[in-house]
């Protein structure tokens, strides 16, 4: 998600054309609440645009880091009676991380932040709710209407299993009918060459599915260059027309972990995707907008779905 933390309080050194990437003259408004969510205080089972800030933690193992971030806000006791969410923690190779953090055994970076929080209830209210508002605004129901009613619109991550708060981490932006994650991925590395990477995620994500919450089933990753890469992580939802969903993004250098150098470029890295398989099988893109795009600048709100003929 976007940050608000910029600032650092204290450190330690329809069918459409084949390609839809969003304008980038186009901002979201960022005085406005997030879709979908609620005062602090609602009573709509809706999650809340938190202000807090963000502590990120690097511990050396030898090698690699263990990367630990915790959000601190008064919004979160207020709303939940406990002011600190720990997220799962991750393991970095050290040559994802900055100068200034590996030159120390142990570092500390806090942040300004502002995050989008809710149970696992709260988040599939605000995903229902943004798709009824979605279809009453439509001017008419289309033929495709369908392949998006009720699929998940963002996956998370959490503290633990992701039963209990998570935070909103990134908008789904690619789909697949008739196939099974892994055989999305095996296809992207055999056949369209995404099979060079320099780290592969352990951390998982989560989506949430109609009250079932799914975590990752795979990764595909792609270098660009160094350590900046291609990644989508898959989901198998086995719906009537969506069997696979997948959130794609563009992973910067330092892969923006406690400080934001790039935006995440989800709409470049759907177009990358659509054009692999556009040009290494049959498929083509059948495109519906989620309308989950509002809270980042580089996805316009666009699902691709890759429908066989």
């Amino acid at each position: 998600m976007k940050g608000i933390g910029a600032s650092i309080a204290f450190t330690l050194p329809g069918v459409a054309a084949a390609d839809d990437r969003s304008d980038s003259e186009t901002r979201p408004d960022r005085s406005n609440r997030p879709p979908g969510t609620g005062d602090i205080d609602n009573d709509d089972r809706l999650p809340i645009y938190a202000s807090g800030r963000s502590i990120h933690e690097y511990r050396s193992d030898g090698g690699t880091y263990t990367y630990t971030h915790t959000f601190v806000s008064r919004d979160l006791e207020e709303r939940y009676g406990d002011p600190v969410l720990e997220f799962e923690s991750e393991t970095i190779p050290d040559r994802w991380l900055s100068d200034e953090i590996t030159a120390k055994e142990a570092s500390t970076l806090t942040v300004a932040d502002r995050l989008v929080i809710g149970t696992a209830t709260e988040h599939a209210t605000a995903e229902r709710t943004i798709t009824e508002q979605r279809r009453a605004g439509a001017d008419e129901v289309t033929g495709q209407t369908h392949l998006t009613d009720e699929i998940p619109l963002y996956h998370y991550k959490s503290e633990s299993d992701a039963q209990d708060r998570q935070a909103r981490k990134a908008p789904i932006n690619v789909g697949w009918e008739d196939i099974e994650a892994a055989e999305v991925k095996s296809f992207l590395e055999d056949d369209c060459d995404w099979s060079q990477y320099d780290w592969l995620p352990e951390e998982p994500r989560y989506v949430n599915d109609d009250g079932t919450v799914t975590s990752t089933e795979a990764h595909v990753m792609d270098r660009i260059q160094f350590t900046k890469q291609w990644h989508v992580r898959l989901y198998d939802i086995d719906h009537e027309t969506y069997e696979v969903v997948g959130q794609a993004h563009r992973d910067p250098l330092n892969h923006n972990k406690g400080v934001t150098v790039d935006d995440w470029h989800f709409d470049d890295a759907r177009e990358e995707i659509v054009e692999g398989w556009m040009n290494n099988s049959s498929r083509y893109p059948s495109r519906s907008s989620l309308e989950n795009g509002a809270d980042w600048d580089s996805h316009n709100g666009n699902i691709a779905m890759l429908m066989t003929q």
